[in-house]
């Protein structure tokens, strides 16, 4: 009710266009807390002291909505902006998921701005960063990482996708992306790429499989066109609120001329609930990096223990404790909201306080 009452007001204050959007919803979430974070024992180079910050996790306001064309045919739409609870800094209008499309019974057709692979599995075996977690408890911080290239996958630019209706609990999504400006050495940056993510849901047994393929990424920090091949296989089984999962990821990464990268990682995220008490444990391990751009020592593991209070539907209180040890050549950090500068060998750290609160 309290969303269509905003959406109603805000619909008083725009031109008669509007009116006929009646179904348009404004929903969002405030995810913010205290984090002490650093990253100790580097082989290499100094040491992230120790420092205390707020942290925006992922707080985020979204307008989406739909029109019924007639014969089960609707169109849909979704705008969505991060918004940043810590600093208040600009970011784009369109910042997150934003598209629209056709929806009915063959399933959903869009094309904008949306997540390929690397977010994929969250929630499905694992609890991602829902709630008063904070992305350091994140089991990205192996799986959807190759040491010094990383992270693997992204909220990528000029996709069109199409999601498939549920078949017994499978559902199917391919997406294409025609290509963006390359900024980062990942699949922000890419010619072009393309995802196929399949997924199981029935009861309590969840699973899915997601494969990433991009040709001629250009990674601005290595001067040099990436190739990546990625696979991520994952499943779980929820015996009454304990729930236990497992995650695999194969990563191969080809830069022009003889530079190959390959790494092979796994989690294990377990989770329980007992009424408004939610327990969060998480291991995960990746191998030395191989290749002629890996290296001995590039291996790294990492766990991460987290307690969340449930104090309404929409209202959450969290703790946890983070940790990546890095091998002596390795120099991950966490897959964002990252210490920052870590050096090879040092080992992020994070003890976060938060809160959360949907609407």
């Amino acid at each position: 009710m309290q969303k269509k009452l905003i959406a109603l007001a805000v619909a008083g204050l725009v031109s008669g266009g509007a009116f006929a959007q009646s179904s348009v919803t404004i929903s969002g979430a405030m995810d913010l807390g205290i984090e002490s974070v650093s990253a100790s024992s580097a082989t290499a180079g100094v040491n992230a002291t120790s420092r205390t910050r707020i942290t925006n996790n992922t707080s985020w306001l979204r307008f989406s909505g739909a029109e019924d064309l007639g014969g089960g045919l609707k169109a849909v739409f979704q705008i969505e902006q991060d918004v940043n609870g810590d600093t208040g800094s600009a970011t784009g209008i369109s910042s997150r998921n934003t598209y629209v499309g056709l929806a009915g019974g063959f399933g959903t057709a869009i094309i904008g701005r949306y997540d390929v692979h690397y977010t994929t599995h969250m929630g499905i075996v694992d609890w991602g960063s829902s709630g008063a977690m904070p992305h350091a408890a994140n089991t990205l911080n192996i799986v959807g990482q190759v040491n010094g290239v990383g992270v693997i996958g992204g909220r990528l630019d000029n996709v069109i996708a199409y999601i498939s209706p549920s078949f017994s609990g499978f559902t199917a999504q391919l997406g294409y992306t025609t290509g963006a400006e390359a900024t980062t050495p990942n699949l922000g940056g890419k010619d072009s790429a393309w995802n196929l993510f399949l997924k199981y849901g029935n009861g309590p047994v969840g699973a899915f499989w997601s494969h990433t393929d991009t040709n001629n990424g250009n990674g601005a920090a290595r001067t040099a066109d990436l190739e990546v091949t990625a696979d991520r296989l994952g499943a779980a089984y929820d015996f009454s609120g304990f729930k236990v999962g497992l995650i695999y990821d194969r990563t191969k990464i080809t830069l022009t001329g003889a530079d190959r990268a390959s790494r092979n990682a796994w989690s294990l995220p377990i989770s329980y609930k007992a009424g408004a008490n939610n327990f969060y444990f998480s291991y995960a391990k990746s191998g030395d990096v191989t290749g002629t751009a890996g290296g001995a020592n590039t291996n790294a593991s990492s766990y991460a223990l987290g307690y969340a209070r449930d104090l309404s539907k929409r209202t959450q209180l969290g703790v946890s404790y983070s940790r990546i040890n890095n091998g002596s050549a390795a120099n991950l950090d966490f897959w964002t909201r990252g210490v920052g500068n870590v050096n090879a060998g040092a080992d992020p750290s994070s003890f976060y306080l938060g809160m959360y609160h949907s609407f």
